[in-house]
């Protein structure tokens, strides 16, 4: 039957609890509380965090204030548990530049197997390996014997824990095959802009066709624009008589049949006026014609 005590020295109070045959309880170091007041014989202060040395006199008293208190802690686990732990674990907040004070208390309580450890330590192994809900005071004790039983917590991910983990045969359902549907969108090129590849060495080249239609469009433009301003910029100019000289031809004698003519009835159709310029004729002579 293996054993384990845990001893935790706090800022103000001290705390123990034992593993008997794998069963984990707090051990009662007063007669109805389960921690015991240490912040007056021991300067928890200086020696967890202060960094300060001890010599002489103050060193002696410091060892037998902590032998004292380990006496304690042993002979309360024997009256309750009536057995002697085959491990015992110091748990102390800090650093552990005193260790050497922790082995030399030990020794003078005649503990002749203890380890000391950080409390960070004995808390990772509680958070890794121990139940949850544990109150704070006690979670730096408790979590000491879990770090006996399974020592450091893992630092990377914690593994994936299946059925067959837990005892129990993992049940396999296997689902029927099934043809794969048809897709509903087929891409004709890239699927999205992150499989698009552009690549950067190829030039933008010159496109000169639609200059040139460009060019045409805008000269075609700009011709009707010219042609219909000056449209309608020209003035207009009145209408002058001009004078059309008639030279004189020489008609000739031409016999005209005699042709009966019928009375045919005009209607009268007003006719407006006109203003004829007067055109100088000159005399033409006119040859005689027999009728």
């Amino acid at each position: 039957m293996n054993t384990s005590l845990t001893i935790y020295l706090g800022n103000n109070s001290a705390f123990a609890a034992v593993d008997v045959n794998g069963q984990i309880d707090l051990l009662a170091l007063g007669e109805s509380e389960t921690e015991m007041s240490i912040n007056e014989t021991i300067d928890t202060e200086k020696l967890f965090y202060a960094g300060a040395e001890f010599h002489g006199e103050d060193l002696i008293q410091l060892e037998l204030s902590l032998a004292g208190l380990f006496s304690k802690i042993i002979a309360r686990c024997l009256r309750i548990v009536d057995i002697y732990p085959d491990k015992v674990l110091l748990v102390v907040p800090g650093d552990l530049q005193n260790l050497g004070i922790y082995h030399a208390s030990s020794k003078r309580a005649q503990i002749r197997n203890i380890e000391v450890i950080e409390e960070n330590r004995s808390l990772a192994a509680l958070a890794s390996y121990g139940p949850k809900g544990i109150s704070p005071d006690y979670a730096p004790v408790i979590g000491g014997l879990f770090w006996i039983r399974h020592g450091d917590s893992p630092t990377g991910a914690l593994p994936i824990v299946t059925r067959e983990d837990l005892g129990a045969a993992e049940k396999v359902v296997e689902k029927p095959r099934v043809a794969p549907s048809a897709p509903s969108v087929i891409s004709l090129g890239d699927r999205s802009v992150f499989d698009l590849r552009v690549s950067r060495d190829k030039r933008k080249r010159f496109n000169l066709s639609w200059v040139l239609a460009t060019f045409i469009l805008c000269a075609g433009v700009a011709g009707v624009y010219y042609f219909a301003s000056s449209d309608s910029k020209e003035p207009s100019t009145p209408l002058e008589s001009a004078v059309v000289p008639v030279a004189s031809v020489p008609v000739a004698s031409v016999p005209v049949a005699s042709v009966p003519v019928a009375s045919v009835p005009v209607a009268s159709v007003p006719v407006a006026s006109v203003p004829v310029a007067s055109v100088p004729v000159a005399s033409v002579p006119v040859a005689s014609v027999p009728v």
